[in-house]
């Protein structure tokens, strides 16, 4: 898949779960497909990882999941790290957040006075990484999330 489109696919995982994938939101060619799925009755994102370096990053994106929640940073909770029964992709399964976009999306919805106070929050959060000794090495707005609402659960 290239590109984001609508899907109803079963993966069996490792774990002896069941993924259903309902929307594609994302891909990183011959890398990565981020999706939108019922995993045990809740709706979630779930990150496919393939190719030959597939293990080293999820491995690398859960760890930064880690680093994050032990600096109390907000981002989404992983709720399993697996691979999928043929033991072709690496999975990680993290809760869906909503309601929430990613920055770019938000970024084209709003005012130049909007996009300021983004911007001053996406540079807050950069500062609370830096001061964690979290590195970000992928800065790209669309790896931010903003909640629509205060509060969540």
């Amino acid at each position: 898949l290239r590109q984001p489109c609508e899907l109803n696919d079963d993966v069996n995982l490792r774990d002896g779960t069941c993924l259903r994938l309902t929307k594609v939101v994302r891909v990183v060619p011959n890398k990565r497909q981020v999706c939108v799925g019922v995993w045990q009755n809740q709706t979630v994102y779930a990150k496919l990882f393939f190719g030959t370096k597939a293990s080293y990053y999820a491995k690398r994106d859960a760890e930064g999941v880690q680093a994050l929640e032990g600096a109390n940073i907000l981002t989404p909770r992983l709720l399993a790290q697996t691979k999928t029964l043929d033991g072709k992709m690496d999975v990680l399964i993290f809760t869906a957040l909503a309601p929430a976009e990613n920055c770019e999306v938000l970024w084209q919805k709003i005012n130049a006075t909007q996009r300021l106070n983004l911007a001053k929050k996406m540079c807050e959060t950069l500062a609370k990484h830096h001061a964690a000794n979290v590195l970000q090495t992928d800065l790209y707005f669309k790896n931010f999330i903003y909640f629509l609402k205060k509060e969540v659960k």
